[in-house]
């Protein structure tokens, strides 16, 4: 039985890597559809616990993944600013860092609907899980030429590279409990970063439809085939 790709929006480039890199490895045409049909690859979760920064971050705690330390209470992150930086946002749901203002220490508190404590990261990641198992391990990088502000990552300055990645000895089992954490087949590209002092990963996001290249749908596309053939998928 033929596999079909379900994205979130049709429009999903990811979605259209993804199905042009698994029409090769299938050896027939992998189509993209709203339509339900037998085994769908699901390409984002619009209405899932990962789609809510708050969400996402209750489930990590629940699940015992290490994550930020955050609150709703405004007094409290008053508190913060006391003694470190904070990263206040002004929106749950939202994408490339959209609606995150960071805070020095000593600033004046902004409203926001949520209010994260800072972790200084030497390194981030973005650790791909499918199926409970880590399929690719990017390392974020300045783009060669660019000088942007390392506090907030997002793309445009930053870029997701596969090569020379010397990994935290926990990054692995952070990623993947964070995944399993809000997905209901433990998949998701997951943002991690990496505190120098502490020697420790946190978790920040599962992105159920990250944005992918080729050579990175190529590698979602094997591991959908080998499961797909195991019939465990």
């Amino acid at each position: 039985m033929k596999i079909t790709v379900h994205p979130y929006k049709m429009s999903s480039r990811g979605a259209k890597q993804l199905a042009n890199a698994l029409t090769k490895v299938m050896g027939y045409k992998v189509w993209r559809t709203k339509k339900p049909r037998p085994k769908p690859v699901y390409w984002g979760h619009p209405n899932g616990i990962n789609a809510n920064k708050l969400h996402t971050l209750q489930a990590f705690t629940e699940h015992g993944v290490s994550c930020p330390e955050y609150t709703r209470d405004a007094s409290v992150a008053r508190d913060w600013l006391k003694s470190g930086p904070v990263i206040a946002r002004k929106l749950l749901c939202s994408a490339a860092g959209k609606g995150a203002i960071y805070l020095e220490k000593g600033a004046e508190l902004v409203d926001a609907k949520l209010y994260l404590k800072y972790i200084p990261k030497k390194k981030e990641y973005r650790v791909h899980c499918w199926q409970g198992k880590v399929i690719l391990v990017q390392e974020k990088r300045r783009r060669r030429g660019s000088s942007p502000d390392p506090k907030i990552r997002t793309h445009g300055d930053w870029v997701f590279c596969s090569k020379d990645i010397v990994e935290p000895a926990d990054l692995r089992e952070v990623g993947l409990g964070a995944a399993a954490a809000v997905s209901f087949s433990a998949s998701g590209a997951v943002d991690v970063v990496w505190n120098e002092k502490k020697g420790k990963c946190f978790a920040l996001e599962v992105n159920s439809a990250p944005g992918i290249c080729p050579s990175t749908a190529l590698v979602y596309a094997n591991n959908i085939k080998e499961s797909f053939d195991e019939s465990s998928y």
